[in-house]
């Protein structure tokens, strides 16, 4: 059985409330501007036609909106005067149509992404082409949602698939911020914001996906996501996107006391990061901050004892002491290569065993993470 799907439009009860305010407010630009010529007595709608150079006219003076609020020559009750006047807060412009979804249309403007209904029928039957397509047209805050004032112009543009993955990253972009906008009334301080763990499982996703693309083998790729998964973790309540060079390095110097050594970590986080760069998911100068923090990080040499413990940076030796270990305890490196081995195996059974698997593994950097 096929069920209706949801409309991408406004109620019927709802279209009759906008274009109750719409046509009187167009009857009354034109008369004040006389753009069409229209009989005395004559009340029909205009055509298209007629109707898009006295929307010009009223939104290039923001003294006839004002006017018409004053006038009220339609007699509309003050909620619906409320309405008009939010008319105000209206975009106008070119807006690339990205896609069309089952409750919303998604325009992009100016690095702004909208959520838009239609009024009597769908945008996508309104329009003449599939997404994405150039509109010209005015966005209009209606009760709640978005809505265009029933003009469009669209421009017969083909979009390579250069641009069309572009618009798809910046709409991913848009949905892991929560920046999809579904009011014109509420700036971003105002605007919802999607929590931690909702952005991170799409991040998530999506580095799987920019790995899977490197074609790195399947091993690598759950490593790396187990170690960013981590990462993730000890940033709560912050999410992925608000990542700063600081976790990173926090991050590094947890794996050196977990494991001896941050090279796993430091692989998965290189990637990380790169992923973050490339899709814009980082703003630059967080990005070189936390490069040029890695990689000093990496180059600390830090003094690791026979337990696997931190004791400090190698300039603060003379600050955090350490007994020397015994010959019994850990055989000088510089005996025979059978010592050599010796020396690891020491250490590595006083650390205890190496986690194996990616969860195994980060269970127990989760342990040590400040």
């Amino acid at each position: 059985m096929r069920y209706p799907r949801p409309a991408m439009k406004v109620t019927s009860a709802q279209a009759d409330r906008f274009f109750a305010a719409w046509f009187p407010l167009l009857e009354f630009v034109n008369g004040a501007r006389h753009i069409v010529k229209r009989a005395a007595d004559e009340r029909s709608t205009f055509t298209t036609q007629e109707a898009l150079p006295i929307r010009n006219a009223l939104w290039a003076d923001a003294k006839l909106l004002d006017a018409f609020l004053d006038a009220n020559p339609a007699g509309l009750p003050s909620d619906q005067l409320a309405t008009v006047a939010t008319w105000k807060r209206r975009v106008s412009g070119q807006f690339l149509v990205y896609k069309h979804y089952k409750k919303h249309s998604i325009f992009m403007h100016d690095s702004e992404v909208y959520a838009v209904l239609g009024l009597r029928s769908d945008l996508e039957e309104i329009l003449p082409m599939a997404p994405p397509v150039l509109v010209e047209t005015v966005l209009l805050p209606f009760e709640g949602v978005i809505v265009t004032d029933g003009l469009l112009a669209a421009h017969s543009i083909f979009f390579g698939p250069g641009v069309r993955r572009n618009l798809k990253a910046e709409y991913d972009r848009a949905v892991e911020r929560g920046a999809v906008r579904t009011s014109l009334l509420e700036d971003g301080s105002t605007a919802p914001r999607v929590d931690a763990a909702t952005t991170n499982r799409k991040v998530l996703s999506a580095f799987r996906s920019h790995l899977k693309a490197r074609r790195l083998a399947s091993s690598t790729v759950e490593q790396d996501m187990a170690e960013v998964a981590v990462l993730a973790q000890g940033l709560s309540p912050r999410s992925l996107l608000e990542l700063s060079a600081r976790d990173l390095e926090t991050m590094l110097v947890a794996s050196r006391r977990a494991f001896g050594s941050a090279n796993r970590t430091a692989a998965a986080v290189k990637r990380f990061l790169a992923f973050m760069r490339e899709t814009g998911r980082v703003a630059p100068g967080v990005a070189a901050e936390a490069v040029e923090r890695f990689a000093r990080v990496r180059a600390r040499s830090l003094m690791v004892d026979c337990s696997g413990r931190v004791l400090g940076p190698a300039s603060n030796r003379t600050l955090v002491p350490a007994a020397p270990p015994s010959r019994a305890q850990v055989p000088d490196a510089r005996h025979a290569p059978s010592d050599r081995v010796s020396v690891q195996l020491a250490r590595s059974e006083a650390r205890g065993p190496t986690p194996s698997g990616p969860g195994e593994r980060a269970r127990a950097l989760m342990a040590v993470i400040p």
